[in-house]
């Protein structure tokens, strides 16, 4: 959708991919850094993980980890990238029941894309105070995104549990649903939330907390997000 938007206002659809791929790579970074400090304060918070809430928030580390080495490597490794091409073409005309014209046109797309990937590339090592603003303002992102529990949990008139800890929580949730093929991570959010808070909410409230939570920072977003493209380009 967004590069949709880009395209309406006349930017190049390579231009808009190559920005939109440093802002994935740029936000998946930050957001692995802060995955790795909610790793470390689970034991100093006293954090304690249901098994099934562990499970997802190993398979979601470890997903993520390979997800922001597979971006960086194919965006600064043009060798390693090749590579990858190459072998993604030897597995590919072996797949059944696919054509041949399909198959070519994913090979071509992939040839396509790792040379966006090596555009990106060059233009991060262009203009890396542009790269380090980005990555500033996807962790500032990132803070005021986790950040919307803590500000559901004042709301609701509790006191008692820090700032910390509850962004702490809310990366895990992250962590746990982040790259799982779901819309928002629908389902897996709200289960995970209803796991690791348990323990902040009691009675109704809890009920509350996570429609309020999810409510905010995904489906009031979607729901927003919608009604500016409306408004926008039904008035143009």
């Amino acid at each position: 959708m967004q590069l949709y938007a880009m395209k309406k206002d006349g930017i190049d659809l390579s231009h808009g991919s190559l920005a939109l791929l440093m802002e994935l790579a740029s936000f998946q970074a930050m957001a692995f850094l802060f995955e790795l400090f909610a790793v470390a304060m689970i034991p100093v918070l006293g954090i304690s993980l249901p098994v099934t809430i562990k499970i997802l928030i190993i398979a979601g580390f470890i997903m993520n980890a390979a997800f922001v080495a597979f971006l960086l490597v194919v965006i600064f490794s043009e060798r390693m990238g090749q590579r990858i091409l190459g072998l993604l073409k030897k597995i590919l005309p072996r797949l059944p029941f696919v054509k041949e014209e399909t198959k070519s046109q994913w090979i071509g797309k992939m040839e396509d894309g790792l040379q966006e990937f090596h555009a990106c590339a060059l233009l991060m090592k262009e203009h890396k105070r542009a790269i380090a603003k980005m990555c500033v303002i996807s962790a500032g992102q990132i803070i005021c995104w986790f950040g919307v529990p803590y500000m559901v949990y004042l709301a609701l008139g509790y006191q008692g549990s820090s700032f910390l800890h509850l962004f702490v929580l809310q990366i895990l949730i992250y962590m746990s649903s982040s790259l799982l093929p779901l819309p928002g991570a629908m389902g897996i959010s709200e289960y995970a939330f209803l796991q690791l808070f348990g323990s902040i909410y009691s009675g109704s409230s809890m009920t509350a907390a996570v429609l309020l939570s999810r409510g905010i920072s995904f489906y009031f977003l979607l729901a927003l997000s919608g009604i500016m493209l409306l408004l926008i380009y039904g008035a143009a």
